[in-house]
């Protein structure tokens, strides 16, 4: 009876095996073959236990062979069932994790898009011969993304991102392929390449992305820049509509409807543009830019009491570049060091060289973001201080509203270190930003410089009048001296004199001369001084 029993329950347990191994056979990355050879040979035992039951029907009485046979036989079984038991799990679970590595290898862990290394091989994957296989590449970066990481810091920064995805998730088409590929850039693989329905798609993102994003309790405002390519006019591969794509990004960014397509202008521009900065390179290593000095004047006075370097460069064949391009290219290739070397040594060694001529004005000089980032610009300074004798209160540092929002954390040490070295801090275009009242209250800021912008219109227009008086009452208010950059005319410094402004810097007082010119003019305007006395 035992033995009856013992092989009963190995057949019981063959015919479960049954079940796990047949899984096992539907499970795609397996040794297929293999698994279904098992599966044979496990109904061959079953048929074995079911002739060896019968022989036990028919024995009569039973031998210990027998006994011990039947013993073999379920042990046999819960052998085979553990085996496959424990391999279905195991292949489960390998296939599982593969799955999971495959998701995360192809999508961005933060906003669940797919990422740039699912866009590469999906691009390079289409084949645009095949039917209806013209396609479009969508080029999408955040415009000033690093500010708002910088400001708010990158908790906020990645909420922003994810809320991004989510918007341009919900503009975009079952038949199109959206991936985040990487900081704050997104593409998409647009299905089709009709101009209407590109600009349709290209507009809706820039309105809807345009809209305030209310994160953390802030509305964060930001807008986005889109390039866009078309197969086959703009390239014939994956690789050349990306790089197509990403130079028209660049040049939607100075584009007032925020997208722009293809041309082939972009690229002949965009060589134009690295042959000026190879230039600048060059000009930089062989000292080939220049200085000129626009004087600052005292308004109740009319005496100089300062003047503003500024750096100007000329190309070999005459032609001047502007400061705003030129400086914006170097911020934008990693010059800025060199030039900020460049412009402090020679003006620090000319203001040398006026207070030898007893001519005891302060020196105003601007700086950049990578350089109020520089650990070393406190130890650089006094170097070259120490270098020309020039006592650190006759120099004042001027810095951009939108250089401190580049590392506020950073911008701010060293704006410490620096006025305990006696230097001045003024902050230039004061009121062109959107945090200006905050960096006044937890800022060491002793000069306020008032924008252009803002200047010129006051003898016209009430809201910017409104804002210069605001600004002085405010500066004065916290001890701050406050200039007028921009004044270009009579009327425009009367105003401004009556408004209580303390100095006056613009052409129509003297336009920036270079360092011997300037030199002439500041002998001339004290000989002229004396013969008035």
């Amino acid at each position: 009876m035992i033995p009856l029993m013992l092989v009963t329950i190995g057949l019981a347990l063959l015919c479960y095996s049954l079940f796990p191994a047949s899984k096992i056979c539907q499970i795609a990355n397996v040794n297929l073959n293999a698994w279904k050879g098992l599966l044979v040979l496990i109904i061959f035992f079953v048929f074995g236990y079911l002739l060896f039951i019968g022989h036990l029907l028919s024995s009569s009485p039973l031998s210990m062979i027998e006994l011990v046979g039947s013993i073999i036989f379920v042990a046999g079984a819960v052998f085979v069932v553990l085996v496959i038991k424990l391999s279905l799990n195991s292949i489960t679970h390998l296939n599982d994790s593969a799955v999971k590595y495959l998701y995360h290898s192809n999508h961005d862990s933060l906003t669940g898009l797919t990422n740039r290394h699912y866009f590469t091989r999906r691009i390079n994957a289409i084949d645009p011969d095949a039917a209806r296989q013209n396609y479009s590449v969508l080029l999408m970066d955040l415009d000033k993304f690093k500010l708002v990481n910088d400001l708010l810091g990158h908790q906020v920064g990645d909420l922003l991102l994810i809320e991004t995805a989510n918007r341009l998730s919900l503009l975009n088409n079952q038949n199109s392929v959206l991936c985040r590929i990487g900081g704050d850039e997104f593409a998409i693989i647009f299905a089709g390449n009709s101009i209407a329905q590109l600009s349709e798609l290209a507009e809706s993102i820039v309105d809807d992305v345009s809209q305030s994003f209310e994160i953390e309790g802030r509305n964060i405002n930001v807008s986005i820049s889109i390039g866009i390519a078309r197969y086959p006019q703009d390239g014939t591969d994956g690789d050349q509509l990306l790089k197509h794509a990403n130079i028209s990004m660049y040049h939607a960014k100075n584009s007032e409807a925020g997208y722009a397509f293809y041309n082939a202008g972009f690229e002949r521009e965009l060589e134009q543009v690295s042959g000026r900065v190879k230039a600048l390179q060059e000009a930089i290593l062989q000292r080939k830019l220049f200085l000129c000095y626009q004087p600052i004047i005292d308004s109740k006075t009319g005496e100089v009491c300062a003047v503003e370097a500024l750096s100007r460069w000329t190309l070999e064949d005459g032609t001047q570049i502007s400061p705003g391009e030129f400086i914006a290219m170097a911020q934008a290739n990693n010059l800025m060091h060199e030039i900020t070397a460049i412009v402090l040594e020679r003006s620090l060694q000319q203001l040398h060289d006026w207070h030898k001529k007893q001519l005891f004005i302060h020196l105003h000089v601007n700086l950049s973001a990578t350089d109020f980032q520089d650990s070393n610009l406190v130890e650089k300074l006094t170097r070259l201080t120490d270098k020309y004798q020039i006592d650190p209160s006759y120099l004042t540092l001027e810095i951009t509203e939108s250089t401190l929002l580049d590392d506020f954390s950073i911008t701010n040490q060293n704006i410490k270190l620096l006025r305990q070295q006696g230097i001045s801090i003024a902050i230039d275009d004061f009121g062109m930003a959107f945090a200006s009242l905050n960096y006044l209250r937890l800022l060491d800021i002793n000069h306020l410089k008032l924008d252009y912008d803002f200047i010129n219109k006051i003898l016209t227009q009430e809201k910017d009048l409104a804002i210069i008086k605001f600004s002085i009452a405010l500066a004065q208010a916290l001890d701050c001296q406050v200039t007028a950059e921009g004044v270009e005319s009579k009327e425009l410094r009367d105003r401004l004199v009556s408004l209580g402004c303390d100095q006056l810097q613009g052409h129509w007082l003297c336009e920036p001369l270079p360092a011997t010119e300037m030199t002439d003019w500041l002998l001339g305007k004290i000989q002229r001084a004396k013969t008035l006395e």
